[in-house]
C-alpha cells in the first residue's frame, strides 16, 4: 500500500470529499477555508479552486458527469461550479447547508439544510428549483445519502428517513436511530438495501431493509481503558466520533474514519474488521473512495469537537 500527502492541501477542515464520477484521479475537497478544491491525483497536482463561498463550506459533490461542482455550507447559499468556467448562486436555503448528493437516476441534486427542509434541484432548468420537502419531524439535516431512486437522511432528533425519489410525498419510512446519541454521517448500501450511520459516541449501526434481523451496531474508533473518569477514579474508555463512511465500489466492505485519526476498513457481512490505517495526526473528517477502488482519500482535519486545543 501505498500513501502519500496531496499538494496544496485545504487551509481549514476538510469538510467533504468526492472523487469524480467518471475519472478515478480527479478528486474534489471541500472546506472550512470556504474553497472547494480540484486535484489530479494520478500526479499529485493541485487544479482549480473556487471561492466564491462567504462562509465554511460544510458539503460538496459532483453532477452526474463531473462537470459541474455543487457546494453549499454557513452562508446558507448553494453554489455551482461550471468547471473550468465560473461559479454561480444556484440557489439558497434559509439556514446553514449541511449535505449534498447528487441523484444519477433523477438527474436532481438534493441539498439538506439546518433550516428542516430537503430542496431537490435540476441545474440545467432555467428555475432550478424543483421541489422543497418539508422534514416530518421538523428537525435539522445532518447528512443524506442518495443512490438509485433512494434517499436516506439522518435528523437532528435521530431520526432516520427514507424516500423513494419517484414518489417524494411521504417518507417510505421513519424510524429512530438504534444509536443512543446523535447521528454524524449515513451512508445507504450500494444496491440502496440497507444503510449504515454513525454516531458521536464511537458505534456503528447497519440496517438491512430486506431483512431487519440481521441488523446490529458495534463499537468502534475507541481507546479502552485510556481515560481516568475524575469521580471515580477509575479507567473509562476514551470515545471518539465516526466521522465519515463509504463503501467500497466493488467488495462488501466499508470504511469507518473517527476522531481518534484512524481509518478501519469493515466486512459488515461476517461482522469483521479487516484492516486498521493510521493513526493520523488530526481527527479524519472525510473519506472517498475513487470508481475503480484502488484510491482511498483520507480527510485528515481536526473538526473541533473536542473544543479548543492549545
Amino acid at each position: 500500500m501505498t500513501e502519500f500527502l496531496l499538494n496544496g492541501s485545504p487551509t481549514d477542515c476538510i469538510s467533504t470529499l468526492n472523487f469524480h464520477p467518471t475519472n478515478p484521479d480527479v478528486l474534489l475537497a471541500t472546506s472550512w477555508d470556504k474553497t472547494s478544491r480540484l486535484y489530479n491525483v494520478s500526479d499529485n497536482t493541485p487544479g482549480e479552486v473556487s471561492n466564491i463561498s462567504g462562509g465554511a463550506l460544510l458539503a460538496g459533490c459532483f453532477s452526474s458527469t463531473g462537470e459541474q461542482v455543487f457546494s453549499g455550507g454557513l452562508d446558507r447559499n448553494l453554489y455551482q461550479w461550471d468547471v473550468g468556467g465560473k461559479s454561480f448562486i444556484l440557489g439558497e436555503h434559509s439556514e446553514a447547508i449541511s449535505s449534498l448528493a447528487f441523484n444519477v437516476s433523477t438527474n436532481l441534486l438534493i441539498s439538506g439544510s439546518w433550516d428542516r427542509c430537503l430542496k431537490l434541484w435540476d441545474h440545467q432548468a432555467p428555475s432550478p428549483l424543483v421541489e422543497t420537502i418539508l422534514i416530518p419531524s421538523a428537525e435539522k439535516v445532518y447528512s443524506l445519502s442518495s443512490k438509485n431512486h433512494m434517499l436516506a437522511l439522518a435528523t437532528s432528533n435521530r431520526m432516520i428517513y427514507l424516500y423513494d425519489l419517484r414518489n417524494r410525498s411521504i417518507p417510505l419510512s421513519e424510524k429512530q436511530s438504534i444509536l443512543k446519541f446523535p447521528t454524524r454521517t449515513i451512508e445507504l448500501f450500494p444496491q440502496s438495501n440497507g444503510v449504515i450511520y454513525t454516531s458521536i459516541e464511537g458505534r456503528v449501526a447497519v440496517e438491512n431493509f430486506d431483512n431487519p434481523s440481521l441488523n446490529y451496531a458495534f463499537k468502534c474508533h475507541r481507546k479502552p481503558g485510556s481515560n481516568i473518569d475524575s469521580s471515580t477514579n477509575q479507567l473509562v474508555d476514551l470515545v471518539y466520533s465516526v466521522n465519515s463512511t463509504c463503501f467500497h465500489p466493488f467488495f462488501n466492505t466499508f470504511v469507518t474514519g473517527g476522531s481518534d485519526g484512524v481509518v478501519n476498513c469493515w466486512d459488515f457481512v461476517n461482522k469483521k474488521r479487516l484492516k486498521v490505517f493510521g493513526t493520523f495526526s488530526n481527527g479524519v473528517s472525510s473519506l472517498a473512495y475513487n470508481k475503480s477502488g484502488n484510491l482511498l482519500a483520507i480527510g485528515n482535519s481536526y473538526s473541533f469537537d473536542q473544543g479548543d486545543k492549545p
